[in-house]
Protein backbone atom coordinates (compact mmCIF):
# COMPACT_ATOMS: atom_id res chain seq x y z
CA UNK A 1 0.00 0.00 0.00
CA UNK A 2 2.76 2.10 0.56
CA UNK A 3 4.05 1.85 -3.02
CA UNK A 4 0.05 2.88 -3.95
CA UNK A 5 0.93 6.13 -1.75
CA UNK A 6 4.27 7.01 -3.17
CA UNK A 7 3.26 7.26 -6.74
CA UNK A 8 0.18 8.83 -6.50
CA UNK A 9 2.17 11.03 -5.00
CA UNK A 10 5.43 11.08 -7.10
CA UNK A 11 7.95 10.69 -4.79
CA UNK A 12 8.94 7.12 -5.30
CA UNK A 13 12.10 6.05 -3.16
CA UNK A 14 13.09 2.87 -4.82
CA UNK A 15 15.52 2.20 -1.82
CA UNK A 16 12.98 1.62 0.38
CA UNK A 17 11.71 -1.48 -1.25
CA UNK A 18 13.35 -4.57 -1.42
CA UNK A 19 10.96 -6.99 -2.57
CA UNK A 20 12.41 -7.81 -6.34
CA UNK A 21 8.99 -7.86 -8.15
CA UNK A 22 7.74 -4.15 -7.00
CA UNK A 23 11.34 -3.21 -8.28
CA UNK A 24 10.63 -4.90 -11.73
CA UNK A 25 7.07 -3.16 -11.45
CA UNK A 26 9.03 0.30 -10.61
CA UNK A 27 11.89 -0.22 -12.85
CA UNK A 28 8.75 -1.16 -15.70
CA UNK A 29 6.82 2.14 -14.71
CA UNK A 30 9.40 4.40 -15.26
CA UNK A 31 10.69 2.77 -18.77
CA UNK A 32 6.91 3.51 -20.21
CA UNK A 33 5.89 7.14 -18.86
CA UNK A 34 2.45 6.06 -17.75
CA UNK A 35 0.39 8.45 -16.00
CA UNK A 36 0.02 7.87 -12.20
CA UNK A 37 -3.63 6.61 -12.25
CA UNK A 38 -2.03 3.96 -14.82
CA UNK A 39 0.67 3.28 -12.39
CA UNK A 40 -1.69 2.97 -9.25
CA UNK A 41 -4.28 0.45 -11.03
CA UNK A 42 -1.03 -2.14 -11.82
CA UNK A 43 0.33 -1.70 -8.31
CA UNK A 44 -3.71 -2.60 -6.96
CA UNK A 45 -3.16 -5.78 -9.80
CA UNK A 46 -0.47 -6.46 -8.23
CA UNK A 47 -1.45 -6.51 -4.68
CA UNK A 48 -5.06 -8.16 -5.87
CA UNK A 49 -3.15 -11.09 -7.31
CA UNK A 50 -0.85 -11.86 -4.27
CA UNK A 51 -4.24 -11.44 -2.18
CA UNK A 52 -5.80 -14.14 -4.18
CA UNK A 53 -3.43 -16.25 -4.26
CA UNK A 54 -2.87 -16.24 -0.61
CA UNK A 55 -6.70 -17.14 0.02
CA UNK A 56 -6.65 -19.88 -2.35
CA UNK A 57 -3.62 -21.46 -0.55
CA UNK A 58 -5.60 -20.77 2.70
CA UNK A 59 -8.36 -22.89 1.35
CA UNK A 60 -6.10 -25.78 0.74
CA UNK A 61 -4.89 -25.46 4.39
CA UNK A 62 -1.46 -24.71 3.49
CA UNK A 63 0.67 -23.31 6.28
CA UNK A 64 0.97 -19.67 6.91
CA UNK A 65 4.87 -19.62 7.00
CA UNK A 66 4.66 -21.18 3.32
CA UNK A 67 1.92 -19.05 2.34
CA UNK A 68 4.23 -15.45 3.41
CA UNK A 69 7.44 -16.97 1.70
CA UNK A 70 5.72 -17.17 -1.78
CA UNK A 71 3.96 -14.29 -1.60
CA UNK A 72 5.70 -12.25 0.29
CA UNK A 73 2.32 -11.14 1.88
CA UNK A 74 3.34 -9.81 5.37
CA UNK A 75 1.99 -12.73 8.69
CA UNK A 76 -0.06 -9.87 9.43
CA UNK A 77 -1.95 -9.67 6.47
CA UNK A 78 -2.65 -13.54 6.07
CA UNK A 79 -3.96 -14.21 9.23
CA UNK A 80 -6.73 -11.03 8.69
CA UNK A 81 -7.17 -13.00 5.38
CA UNK A 82 -7.50 -16.59 7.05
CA UNK A 83 -9.77 -14.89 9.76
CA UNK A 84 -12.11 -13.74 7.16
CA UNK A 85 -12.82 -16.91 5.50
Amino acid sequence: MKAIEDCLDGQVEETDYQHPEILKLFSIIKQSNISAEEEKLLINEYHLEKLNMAIAMLKENFERDLIAKITGLAQGIILELKNKL
